[in-house]
């Protein structure tokens, strides 16, 4: 029942999360319109050069917004590939909490290529923003860096190693009272000291049967 809660949550977090990230990277916090949207898209439609166009004018260079960035960093120019970075942090966990098999992080970075490719094509199609490749590598950047730190969190070795200690001074006093079957038929735990006990007995018996036939 709780892992069902669990993951309705989760999957309630992500629609959420998406819905942000629509939000975000198509509208630039702006309302939502479908009207408008509906009519761009007839547009685009009927004018597929003018996708084409707008494509063409974007950035098709790898790396060159980014090296440009780097070279004369802005606050402006900073925000833009630290947030294209983070944005995508989220959707990376998510894929990897999600996904009922697990995911290779090759696959988290093809699923958060896809996903930017897609907002950078609707941003062509809808003309709501400017294709841009770097924009693209960032995201699937920050994809990726979101898999490896669920993968990191999921593994969490300092939990592990914590459980083994506590399981360890928990099992000391169930290991020496009561002994498993394989102790009790090698002759080790508790049988030890009941047989050592049973065989003075019978020594004693034993001396106690000589002292007397002696004596007789």
């Amino acid at each position: 029942m709780k892992e069902k809660l669990a993951h309705k949550l989760e999957l309630a977090s992500f629609v959420l999360y998406m819905y942000v990230l629509f939000k975000i990277v198509l509208f630039k916090f702006n309302p939502i319109s479908p009207g408008y949207l509906w009519a761009e898209l007839l547009r685009s439609v009927r004018n597929p050069q003018d996708v084409s166009w707008r494509v063409h004018a974007g950035n098709l260079v790898p790396f060159e917004e980014i090296s440009r960035t780097v070279h004369v960093m802005t606050p402006h120019g900073f925000v833009n590939v630290v947030g294209n970075v983070a944005i995508f942090l989220p959707f990376g966990v998510f894929l990897g909490l999600l996904s009922r098999n697990g995911i290779s992080l090759f696959g988290a970075l093809i699923c958060s290529f896809g996903l930017s490719f897609c907002f950078e094509s609707a941003q062509a199609v809808f003309a709501i923003g400017r294709f841009d490749v770097d924009d693209m590598i960032l995201n699937s950047a920050g994809g990726l860096l979101g898999c490896i730190g669920y993968r990191l969190l999921a593994a969490n070795p300092f939990r592990g190693r914590t459980n083994r200690e506590q399981g360890g001074r928990t099992r000391a006093p169930y290991d020496t009272a009561r002994p498993t079957p394989d102790r009790a038929a090698n002759g080790t735990g508790d049988s030890q000291p009941i047989a050592a006990a049973l065989t003075g007995a019978a020594q004693g018996r034993l001396f106690a049967a000589e002292a007397r036939d002696a004596h007789t």
